[in-house]
């Protein structure tokens, strides 16, 4: 549809439905923080140096120990789950006000907006899957105003939250980067690389050899969070476990389990076919004389790149909801960087990738923690389908008004 001129109405009207079915979508599994999450929040460093104890200690720092630590938690990490709330909703407005806003953009924006990711992410509250997202977000921003060696630093900081951050926000960071650079050559990719990466690389090696050689206690640890009274259902034990295990153990224990994660077809269907219909539009919506091919390579290479994280996790839906995200900001970033100038004219292919993603999103339950499933029955998820299917008709017919209407002054 053409882009020309977009009237007033139809970008407000696009954003409060991405706003209506962000709610929607997040009110199927959001909760507070349970014992697992708690668990981390309680160990910093006074056990010695821990992997992920950079939260704790902060917490343990500014916060005295005669405070209701369970409520404490609660509410800072519900504030941390309303900025990762208004980030994703200020990106898509940053997309809808773009000057080159389409309905393929839209479409685009529907498909994530009511997906798996977001049902995860409202599920994990009290993980440290909301700062690694927060904290790369920043360093997104740092690149877009060239602050790079800040940018590095925050993605330091992020090693020592979660180790994770090494396959999950680097490559999409260091993508953003070569995007605003718009420079390929090996050469500027190698020294490009090395800016952004040295800091945060140099963080994980510390982080890697100190757990190695850490002499933690994890009895100790074990009966510091049982005297806390609120870590129950064995999860005192299973926290600093955790927290005391070393990459090598977690390849042992998990590796040989990898492709099995990794061709699961549940996951390849609920988060693997949103996850390559935005990288699929992305792509379709390059310019090709301005974006290479090898822009793309990168991207799908930072979407893969979570993937490798089944060789230590066996919490395969969470990781491939990582795979989801990074294929949305790559999509973000391209858009911001004026990569995606072309209009999909093909609405009928279009609307049937969607249609497509709308089921899956709808229809296929996201596999939660602990057991739990998403709150609504099959009754409310068919009703909730027709009337969102019926605003989706509204914003296409004012694309529909509006391309009509730029024809007619032409």
């Amino acid at each position: 549809m053409n882009r020309a001129v977009i009237n007033r109405t139809l970008k407000p009207h696009s954003f409060i439905s991405l706003v209506i079915l962000y709610l929607f979508t997040i009110s199927k599994s959001v909760r507070f923080p349970n014992d697992w999450a708690e668990g981390h929040w309680l160990v910093g460093y006074q056990f010695g140096f821990t992997k992920r104890g950079l939260p704790g200690e902060l917490l343990r720092t500014f916060i005295p120990s005669n405070y209701n630590l369970e409520s404490v938690i609660s509410i800072l990490t519900i504030s941390l789950f309303f900025l990762i709330s208004i980030c994703i909703l200020s990106i898509c407005w940053s997309i809808v006000s773009h000057h080159s806003f389409g309905y393929d953009d839209y479409i685009i924006l529907f498909i994530f907006i009511s997906s798996g990711y977001n049902v995860m992410t409202a599920h994990l509250m009290g993980y440290y899957d909301h700062i690694l997202l927060l904290l790369a977000l920043v360093s997104i921003y740092l690149i877009k105003k060239n602050q790079i060696i800040l940018a590095s630093l925050v993605l330091s900081i992020s090693i020592f939250i979660h180790e994770t951050t090494v396959i999950i926000s680097i490559p999409v960071v260091l993508f953003s980067y070569l995007v605003k650079r718009n420079s390929f050559d090996v050469k500027n990719l190698f020294l490009d690389s090395f800016k952004i990466c040295f800091l945060p690389f140099l963080a994980f090696l510390i982080v890697f050899l100190l757990n190695i050689n850490s002499k933690l206690d994890a009895k100790l640890m074990s009966e510091y969070l049982l005297q806390t009274c609120f870590i129950k259902n064995n999860y005192h034990n299973l926290v600093p476990e955790a927290l005391t295990h070393n990459l090598s153990n977690y390849i042992k224990e998990e590796s040989h389990n990898f492709f099995k994660y990794l061709f699961s077809i549940y996951d390849l269907i609920k988060i693997g076919i949103p996850t390559a219909s935005i990288f699929l539009f992305s792509w379709l919506k390059s310019n090709k004389n301005t974006t290479s091919n090898f822009v793309f390579i990168l991207l799908i290479s930072c979407v893969l790149f979570p993937m490798l994280m089944h060789a230590i996790a066996s919490d395969s839906v969470r990781i491939f909801c990582y795979s989801l995200i990074v294929s949305f900001l790559g999509y973000y970033i391209l858009k911001i960087n004026n990569k995606l100038d072309k209009s999909l004219q093909n609405i009928f292919f279009l609307e049937i990738i969607l249609f497509v993603c709308f089921l899956v999103n709808f229809f296929i339950e996201t596999s939660l923690m602990d057991k739990l499933t998403e709150r609504y029955n099959l009754l409310l998820k068919a009703i909730s389908f027709i009337v969102f299917s019926l605003y989706l008709l509204f914003i296409r017919n004012l694309f529909t008004k509006n391309q009509l209407k730029n024809l007619a002054e032409k």
